[in-house]
């Protein structure tokens, strides 16, 4: 049977003993526990040990004579002996908790796998961790005697705000689609042409009246058999007009033709053309359209009414031309937005430039038809020319650059730079007005500065510095500790920082 005996230490903590027990090679653990022994002297702590017996999926046994260690081992369900021999010669009636979930070990059971490694410190005992303990006590000396050298050592911190000057110019630039650099030279920045789809909607109210057909003739119309037989009527019958402008009528339900000569049935129609054309005199209605004709005749012995006009709005040619022109104007609006949704907002899109094409117009409705409102769409392209702001700043950066005075350099971020929306638009080109500023500081030598500012009274020290640079306001010199009145021996005891007030 594979048992492994640990005896613990006096002192040894419960988490101590559960890293032993995780640990341990063998398939049983024997403990030995001395007298006197901190770990497992509370019920709580005999079961956790239980518990992590059934998570390492070993068994554990206790060796003690202490009258409360084989007291509360008995309450935890841990086997006691009162020796070793006694507990590798018995067999322990261990039954793990299946409740209890089975933790991955550290160490494999089977004494044949290689062991886990083990820290160096570990591995050198007790003489490995006193030169631990040395080194690292060395090592918080030497960060003490820094902190002590850092604070007994004076310090200075220099603040100077340097004269700043201001670069201005403003020039008209030609924005060109045919280059694609930039000439500061002859103030020629590249441009481009875009032409992206837009399309709008508009409908306007008619204002001419006429008259149109408004309600259909309608009345009685009689048939005549003619063969004798019986006959079907079918539903939408036309029968019309003979002499003068033909009129044409529908029967408006199906109807039967009784049997026998000249045997009659007369039929309601409806004229199919609205308007008073349909109204008709009687006797005027004689004619049969289709093979029904073989078989009966028709007549209307009555007249027929009800043909009414009315008047209404109908498309005019003016109509049209407003609808045009208020369309137009909502593209040219919209034109702008739709250019710089189309190129983004990093780029100057010319106002002078946009222009509405005009690819197709589509109508709802013809001229002359009756209709209160008339709809028109229009599918367009948006011409413009833009151009990329970091090409503005550029042009512009380059030319104030070359205004620069000597021993000056430009302060980071100050570049302002702004083009005048009133462009001129020169065939294919447009001339714009740009202006442009930046603030300028005098070139610093720090080194140089500071090596000269060494072991030098705060006075002179701030003498120097005016000396060298021409300041915006007088220099700021603090010093660490309070009560020293000079600059630091060593350089790098002393930060100096160059601030700019725009």
């Amino acid at each position: 049977m594979n048992d492994q005996v640990i005896t613990l230490d006096k002192n040894d903590t419960i988490l101590q003993v559960r890293s032993k027990i995780e640990w341990s090679d063998g398939r049983r653990v024997i403990l030995v526990v001395p007298r006197g022994a901190q770990a497992l002297d509370a019920e709580h702590e005999m079961k956790l040990l239980r518990r992590w017996a059934d998570e390492a999926d070993v068994q554990v046994a206790l060796v003690s004579t202490a009258f409360n260690v084989n007291e509360i081992a008995a309450t935890a369900g841990l086997p006691i002996f009162s020796s070793v021999e006694k507990a590798q010669a018995t067999e322990w009636r261990w039954q793990r908790d299946v409740a209890v979930p089975v933790i991955q070990r550290a160490t494999p059971l089977d004494p044949d796998e290689p062991k886990p490694y083990k820290p160096i410190l570990d591995r050198l005992g007790l003489a490995g961790w006193k030169l631990f303990l040395t080194l690292a006590l060395f090592g918080a000396a030497v960060v003490i005697l820094i902190a002590l050298a850092s604070i007994l050592v004076p310090s200075a911190t220099v603040t100077i705000v340097p004269q700043s000057i201001v670069i201005s110019d403003a020039s008209e630039v030609i924005l060109d689609p045919t280059v694609t650099i930039i000439d500061e030279a002859n103030a020629i920045v590249p441009a481009k042409l875009d032409r992206p789809k837009l399309s709008g909607t508009v409908t306007v109210n008619t204002t001419r009246k006429a008259t149109a057909p408004a309600d259909h003739a309608s009345g009685i119309v009689t048939f005549n058999n003619l063969q004798g037989t019986e006959a079907l009527i079918p539903l939408g019958t036309v029968v019309a007009t003979t002499s003068g402008v033909t009129q044409r009528y529908s029967t408006t339900i199906t109807a039967t033709l009784p049997a026998g000569f000249n045997a009659r049935v007369n039929v309601p129609v409806r004229a199919l053309k609205a308007g008073p054309e349909g109204n008709v005199r009687p006797f005027q209605i004689n004619f049969i359209e289709g093979p029904l004709s073989a078989q009966a005749r028709v007549v209307n012995l009555d007249g027929l009414g009800g043909g009414t006009i009315k008047e209404v709005n109908i498309v005019s040619f003016d109509d049209r031309a407003t609808a045009r022109q208020r369309l137009n104007a909502e593209l040219k609006q919209q034109a702008l937005s739709v250019l710089h949704n189309s190129v983004g907002e990093e780029v100057y899109v010319v106002p002078a430039s946009v222009e509405v094409i005009v690819l197709g117009e589509a109508w709802d409705h013809l001229v002359d038809d009756p209709s209160d409102t008339l709809t028109l769409k229009i599918d367009a392209v948006a011409s413009g020319i833009y151009a990329d702001y970091n090409d503005f700043e550029t042009f512009a950066q380059r030319r104030l650059l070359r205004k620069m005075p000597e021993g000056f350099q430009m302060l980071p971020g100050t570049l302002r730079v702004e083009a005048d929306p009133n462009a001129r638009v020169e065939g294919n080109s447009a001339i714009i007005k740009v202006r442009a500023a930046l603030l300028a500081t005098p070139i610093i030598d720090q080194n140089k500065l500071l090596d000269d500012l060494q072991d030098l009274p705060v006075s002179q020290a701030v003498k120097k510095i005016q000396e060298r640079v021409k300041l915006a306001e007088p220099p700021q010199v603090t010093l660490t500790p309070s009560w020293w009145s000079r600059m630091p021996f060593f350089r790098f005891r002393t930060n100096l920082f160059v601030e700019t007030k725009q």
